[in-house]
């Protein structure tokens, strides 16, 4: 949740009377809001196991058909999820070949699963972590709507499943997503994230090289064995 997770602790006067010696955080994002409270840190990535998170070879040889467009989180406000249905509605009006899957379970989940009448959009519940996979596997675009991520642990396994990212630029996310793996458009823009999710569903290959890249980005950044050997490397050298 970013830095608002810290709120309890968000005094600086209390941090300096912390006793601690290293204070490790995942983004470089958290790193600067620390940094503002006079909190030196280590970053250490979190992280994704690429061999569990990984493309299908059926996805990967997926042709023209429908696109699938996915998002995983819990239904929270900060997820945005009315700016997901916006996106969704906005593309399904226009008869686009598409469909929205939108898994997990939350307060929202009712409210929102009961506004969408029988357009496209899927909402399956709690799904186990196989299945999860699953989706994003049959997936074409991770539709990330989020205010705000401490991390953005679902964009790491999207990315890593080889999806390409539309997503408000935040942090967390921002310190994930780059222009070669997909698009951060300012926070709130639906225009500009309706029309980046359409750059994806038109371009086929476009959509395939960010994914790729997106792969890449995770397998040298974002795996649970870096995120180890750096924790390893902290902690013998205290």
């Amino acid at each position: 949740y970013g830095i608002a997770g810290l709120a309890p602790l968000a005094n600086e006067h209390l941090y300096r009377r912390m006793r601690y010696k290293i204070i490790i955080t995942c983004t470089p994002s958290m790193e600067r809001e620390l940094l503002k409270l006079g909190v030196q840190s280590e970053v250490v990535p979190l992280g994704v196991d690429p061999s569990v998170y990984a493309p299908s070879k059926k996805n990967a040889e997926k042709g023209e058909e429908e696109i699938v467009i996915s998002n995983v989180a819990r239904f929270a406000p900060v997820k945005g999820h009315t700016y997901f249905l916006m996106v969704a509605k906005n593309l399904l009006q226009e008869k686009r070949s598409v469909k929205f899957v939108l898994p997990g379970t939350g307060p929202l989940l009712p409210k929102l699963g009961g506004s969408v009448g029988n357009l496209r959009i899927e909402f399956p519940g709690y799904v186990s972590e196989r299945d999860k996979i699953k989706i994003l596997q049959g997936s074409d675009i991770f539709l990330n709507t989020s205010f705000q991520e401490g991390f953005g642990i679902s964009v790491c396994e999207a990315m890593a499943c080889q999806l390409p990212v539309v997503a408000f630029d935040v942090p967390g996310v921002r310190d994930l997503v780059t222009p070669r793996c997909g698009f951060l458009v300012p926070l709130g823009d639906i225009d500009r994230m309706i029309a980046k999710v359409k750059v994806l569903i038109e371009n086929d290959s476009l959509r395939r090289e960010m994914g790729r890249r997106a792969r890449e980005r995770v397998l040298e950044f974002f795996t649970w064995q870096r995120a180890a050997e750096r924790i390893f490397e902290i902690y013998s050298s205290v």
